[in-house]
Parts: C-alpha cells; structure tokens; sequence
C-alpha cells in the first residue's frame, strides 16, 4: 500500500473532514489535500509527522518483488 493510501485511509477513518483532520493533528491542510489527492507523492517526513502527531507506531517492511 502507498504512502498516499495510508494517510488517505486515516483520515477517512478518523470521521474528519481534511480540514478538521488537518486542523486536529497540527499539519498542513494543503499538503494533506495534494497527498491524498496524489497530486504529491507523501514524502516519509510527512508520513511520520502524521503518525507522530497521531501517537501511532509504524514499521518498514521491504519485500523483494
């Protein structure tokens, strides 16, 4: 799963808008808007702000395809 897809997925399941989501963890509401629109790549520095300001733990997993 992207990157995108993660963070796209989180804020659906939160019951927030982009904005109020946005609003909610301290980021910003126009980088959110462009990743989950996937007119910007989510760059892991935003990933793992959304994750840290949503106190979830994460791991990297890489598979050979």
């Amino acid at each position: 799963m992207k990157l995108n897809e993660i963070i796209k997925e989180l804020q659906q399941k939160s019951g927030m808008n982009q904005r109020d989501f946005a609003k909610h963890y301290e980021i910003s509401y126009s980088t959110l808007n462009h990743v989950i629109t996937n007119e910007n790549r989510c760059g892991i520095d935003f990933f793992e702000k959304v994750l840290t300001k949503m106190e979830l733990d994460y791991h990297v997993e890489i598979k050979q395809a």
